[in-house]
């Protein structure tokens, strides 16, 4: 190739010629400065600089660097791909790092002063961990706990901690504080069956003032335990805003549990009084026969008179929700046993009276009739209630709304009605 063709062209492609003696071997590499390369030699003295010519052209080759490849290519192909290879490799390198050769050195070194790539890697997953372990604990994720625990030294170091986070929220979170303890301490209560004890010690101190007066500090003690778990800590209303916000469906979950719970306690409750009613029921009839309808009326009569007995019990009704506010099954199973145990005997045979007496109506006998007078001979008839009207005998049990008659009322003389009515016989 001419030596005019290639000192014509527009492009600096390295260098100037040296003599041939001082000419490297092929396997050497220049030790000049690419920075200097890049930047090009000083013009010398009395010639005038050469204008910079531009290679690349919105990330293309331009028109004069094509047209001197083009010259190149024609006479050394294999030259020609080679300056065309390493003017794209160094365009993007120049791209990649403007600063040259001197911003590469830089990066390496700073690679170097961090140990090296792997030393990277390793400080970038260490990194992802803390950044995992500082969102959980923003998120109050009890996952964070279970995460400072897999370590022995984590471990060691959350338990000498936890005495500081105690005194700090009860400082900062009384009811919280007071909550979580009181839960622990109505688990105890539940574990020793304390509450159960209470009722049967309230049953063997009978009306002494002053035991029932040591009684109710200590009732007021097992109350105050239980109140303390129910309460509330103030941060557990922050739970939406700090992204912890309950899952619905563990919400519906929760709600099913406790009304599976509710329906198993309560079923357990009609299992044991149905028992002991069967029993009693048996007991007292004597072999006697018992009309279905008086069967039913007298069920009614038991159903009301133990409902009444419950409202008025306020120490039963007390003993049964500490029982469920502490999970306690088997403590609820024995205080509803000895209780229905107590009452079903006295109901039933007082609705026994009321429901089978000898003067009931018998089978087919015409309906009592308002206004009827007593038979002769019957005592004297008292005052009509107020809205009653006066019938001969008692009506039949079938008649009787037991929802609102009690046996107290029966046994009176009086009673309501299925129809409404208000009737008295006595």
């Amino acid at each position: 190739m001419p030596d005019e063709m290639i000192l014509d062209a527009p492009i600096d492609l390295g260098a100037p010629e040296t003599p041939a003696a001082a000419e490297p071997s092929s396997q050497e590499t220049s030790t000049e400065p690419l920075e200097r390369q890049q930047e090009g030699h000083e013009p010398v003295e009395g010639q005038q600089a050469a204008a910079p010519v531009a290679i690349f052209e919105n990330g293309k080759l331009s028109a004069g660097a094509k047209q001197v490849l083009d010259k190149v290519k024609a006479e050394n192909p294999a030259l020609e791909k080679s300056i065309r290879d390493s003017l794209y490799t160094a365009d993007r390198l120049q791209r990649e790092f403007p600063g040259g050769i001197r911003a590469m050195k830089e990066l390496q070194s700073e690679i170097e002063r961090f140990g090296g790539k792997e030393a990277i890697q390793q400080t970038q997953q260490e990194l992802e961990q803390w950044a995992g372990l500082d969102e959980k604990f923003t998120r109050a994720d009890p996952a964070f706990v279970e995460d400072i625990l897999a370590t022995p030294q984590g471990t060691e170091s959350l338990m000498r901690l936890a005495p500081t986070v105690m005194d700090k929220m009860q400082q900062l979170d009384p009811d919280g504080f007071n909550s979580y303890f009181g839960k622990i301490g109505a688990q105890w209560l539940q574990e020793s069956g304390f509450a159960l004890a209470m009722e049967r010690l309230r049953d063997v101190i009978g009306d002494n003032p002053k035991a029932m007066e040591q009684w109710a500090k200590l009732a007021g003690f097992h109350n105050g335990v239980i109140q303390a778990g129910d309460k509330k800590s103030k941060f557990q209303g922050a739970a939406a805003s700090s992204g912890t916000a309950a899952n619905p469906r563990e919400a519906e979950l929760s709600q099913r549990e406790a009304e599976l719970q509710r329906r198993e306690w309560t079923g357990s409750a009609t299992a044991i009084r149905d028992e002991i009613v069967r029993s009693e029921f048996k007991r007292i009839a004597n072999g006697a026969t018992v009309s279905p309808d008086q069967r039913g009326a007298i069920a009614e009569l038991l159903m009301s008179g133990l409902a009444r007995e419950q409202r008025n019990d306020k120490h039963f009704s007390e003993a049964l929700t500490r029982f469920a506010q502490t999970n306690d099954k088997r403590g609820f199973d024995r205080l509803v046993r000895e209780w229905t145990a107590k009452k079903v005997p006295v109901i039933l045979k007082g609705a026994f009276r009321v429901v089978v007496p000898a003067q009931s109506p018998k089978p087919g006998s015409p309906a009592a009739k308002p206004g009827a007078q007593p038979n002769p001979g019957s005592p004297a008839p008292q005052p009509l209630k107020a809205g009653a009207a006066r019938v001969q005998g008692a009506p039949n049990p079938s008649e009787v709304d037991y929802r609102k008659t009690t046996m107290d009322m029966v046994q009176a003389g009086w009673a309501v009605l299925r129809d409404g009515r208000t009737v008295q016989w006595r």
